[in-house]
């Protein structure tokens, strides 16, 4: 019964809010998501779906209550922004089933969590290039705030892309589940990472950076290979010269 109010109010809310605009989503979409996340996780929770085009950012709402709020802005609707939406409001009802607040968890892992599932639903496309500072960006230092909005793109950047390099490496549902069950024993959210990633978490982050720099390393090595061209060439002119011994020095 539960979970039927929850998908009632879902279509609902949805065709209310979004019968004058087009349709990026459909009802059998957003049904398809949620089940996908319900299988991972096996839970169910409730929650409600508004489109808001004066929303300043999409986000997800935990009232506390055991019934979330999803608040999507017009402009951003689609597959992969519900998908980051809904991942947030499961990840909150795990937690809730374990006794953890969602504040004891670093906000850079919520986002994290959520970026990961989001990529499933998005076109997966060639090796994506960073900036420096996206690349170089401490989103660890984030556990409770955001950045401020000039940040925001390097945070979500970098966490995108981290997740991105960590699908490669672990399985989404086992990752975050071994994560939750792990904090619970240790009190340490840190510990708990590093005892799930199998090394520490600033090494792995250390590797993703590495990983990400090969398109400017292999440039430089590029640069640096006609550089040695060039001044080689330089070179063996010079030596192939000939001195002539008649023909005298020119006095400075």
């Amino acid at each position: 019964m539960k979970r039927k109010f929850a998908f009632l109010t879902i279509v609902f809310l949805f065709f209310f809010n979004c019968f004058a605009i087009e349709a990026d989503l459909t009802s059998e979409e957003i049904s398809a998501v949620y089940k996908e996340l319900q299988n991972l996780f096996h839970l169910s929770p409730s929650y409600s779906l508004v489109i808001d085009e004066n929303a300043e950012h999409s986000h997800s709402v935990d009232n506390d209550t055991g019934y979330y709020k999803i608040v999507i802005r017009k402009d951003e609707l689609g597959l992969p922004i519900l998908a980051h939406e809904l991942a947030h409001i499961f990840f909150f009802e795990l937690l809730a089933t374990k006794n953890i607040k969602p504040e004891e968890i670093p906000l850079w892992y919520h986002e994290l969590v959520a970026l990961w599932f989001q990529q499933h639903f998005q076109k997966s496309g060639s090796y994506r290039i960073l900036d420096f500072n996206t690349i170089f960006f401490p989103f660890l230092q984030y556990q409770s705030n955001y950045p401020q909005s000039k940040k925001l793109d390097a945070f979500y950047g970098a966490l995108d892309s981290f997740a991105e390099y960590l699908s490669k490496r672990y399985e989404f549902q086992d990752f975050v589940v071994e994560t939750v069950d792990t904090y619970i024993q240790l009190k340490d959210f840190t510990a708990a990472v590093n005892e799930v990633f199998e090394e520490n978490i600033d090494n792995l982050i250390s590797s993703w950076r590495i990983h990400k720099l090969i398109p400017y390393l292999l440039f430089l090595a590029i640069v640096g290979f006609f550089m040695y061209l060039a001044l080689g060439r330089g070179d063996k002119h010079w030596r192939e010269l000939e001195f002539d011994p008649k023909i005298p020095k020119s006095e400075e």
